[in-house]
């Protein structure tokens, strides 16, 4: 039988009055986040696969030098999130993602359904902040993450999107879209929704920085 589990990866406290960027009503459970389309705005445009990749950071913006040689890695130390159609001060940026399994046991990386393209993720601020770019899922248990054996390297393109709630009311944004953050995957250590959760040097990334910018997404 299927299990329905929502996802708040790296959650914040619950605040009360909080609406959906999509269509400015209140959620009651994590179904509507999903029809939304907010929760997993990204899951149609993802690209996976097998193999090593890297990118030159944006020259236009401040960025904190070249990546840094880890087994999670960002392709750049800078990005610029555009602003995206709406009324809601919302943007978007991509991210292209490297993970190396670097130890001898193999990491299983969480997905929402037994077949989508691409791992559960989140991006969270490196100071003590709620970041704007925190994503819901709304998922399915299941036991078929993606296992990624010793040595092998899997690389995605993910789109982020943010501030993806905003204050009933007055729509006022729920944290912060500018600074300095880490994208997080949800590593297990086994298979299955249960197994162990990895340590904090394998879940995270390396560190970037995000400044906004007023134009149109590209």
């Amino acid at each position: 039988m299927t299990r329905r589990v929502v996802w708040n990866l790296r959650p914040a406290p619950r605040r009360d009055g909080i609406a959906c960027p999509a269509c400015g009503a209140a959620p009651t459970i994590g179904r509507h986040w999903r029809q939304c389309g907010v929760s997993a705005s990204a899951a149609g445009l993802v690209v996976s696969l097998l193999v090593s990749c890297s990118a030159p950071s944006d020259p236009g913006i401040d960025n904190l030098g070249p990546v840094p040689a880890g087994a999670f890695t960002t392709d750049a130390s800078a990005y610029v999130a555009h602003r995206l159609p709406g009324g809601l001060s919302r943007y978007q940026f991509r991210i292209i993602s490297r993970f190396e399994n670097r130890g001898a046991p193999t990491l299983y990386l969480g997905r929402c359904y037994p077949d989508s393209p691409q791992p559960l993720f989140s991006v969270i601020n490196t100071n003590p902040v709620e970041s704007g770019y925190s994503q819901t899922w709304a998922c399915v248990g299941h036991d078929r993450q993606f296992a990624i054996r010793s040595g092998e390297v899997r690389i995605d393109t993910l789109v982020v999107e943010g501030p993806n709630a905003f204050q009933g009311g007055t729509n006022t944004p729920i944290g912060v879209t500018e600074g300095d953050f880490r994208l997080y995957y949800d590593v297990r250590l086994a298979a299955g929704d249960g197994g162990p959760a990895a340590p904090d040097s394998v879940t995270l990334s390396n560190v970037f920085r995000v400044r906004t910018s007023s134009s149109s997404v590209p």
